[in-house]
């Protein structure tokens, strides 16, 4: 839950940069296009009640770090967590990874998203094609898409996946499959990637 209380404010604020600032730099990743297209009132500028400084907007991303928006979790292979979960989000991630990336190995998505949401959509707009390897998983959420119906739509525009029972199962997959110059995506869903970080992050632990 605070995962996505902070990254609805994150979401805001990209909005409000889109409006202002013709680039956001992040601090990890480099480019970074607006999530969400601004669709009312100028949120952050109510919320500080002036207009909001471009070259602030900028030096704050710049030193902006968020827990599942576009975060490494590990190198050799390089594994990041983003957690796109709508369209503009996916559409952003598949242009981080083409504009900011040069991926000299394979590339492997590891997907799983809500209800609600229309897989063939996303699936479209996180350029999935372009992966040599689609994993599917079930979000840890009551309202999370299955797996096999993930990946049932993914074959529907000729994307074929594995379908992973769970999303452990599905890091393990991704990480197995891997070279050092590979590249794992985990995205779809903050409940997925909030899962994934966990995960990870205990294997780097039982690693020590």
């Amino acid at each position: 839950e605070t995962v996505g209380l902070v990254s609805e404010l994150v979401d805001a604020c990209f909005a409000e940069a889109a409006g202002r600032v013709d680039r956001v730099v992040t601090g990890e990743l480099g480019p970074a296009p607006a999530r969400t297209k601004p669709d009312g009132p100028d949120s952050t500028s109510a919320f500080f009640d002036r207009a909001l400084d471009p070259d602030v907007v900028a030096d704050g991303f710049a030193a902006a770090e968020v827990a599942g928006r576009f975060e490494v979790m590990r190198r050799n292979p390089l594994v990041i967590l983003d957690g796109a979960h709508n369209p503009d989000g996916a559409e952003a991630a598949a242009a981080v990874l083409e504009e900011g990336f040069a991926v000299e190995g394979h590339r492997i998505l590891v997907c799983g998203m809500l209800e609600g949401r229309d897989p063939q959509i996303m699936l479209q707009a996180l350029r999935a094609d372009r992966f040599d390897m689609v994993i599917t998983c079930t979000p840890t959420s009551p309202r999370a898409l299955p797996a096999d119906e993930l990946a049932l739509a993914a074959a529907s525009i000729g994307i074929a996946c594995r379908v992973a029972s769970t999303i452990e199962q599905g890091i393990d997959w991704a990480l197995a499959a891997a070279s050092p110059s590979d590249l794992i995506l985990v995205t779809g869903s903050l409940y997925l990637v909030g899962a994934a970080r966990s995960v990870l992050r205990s294997k780097v632990d039982e690693q020590r």
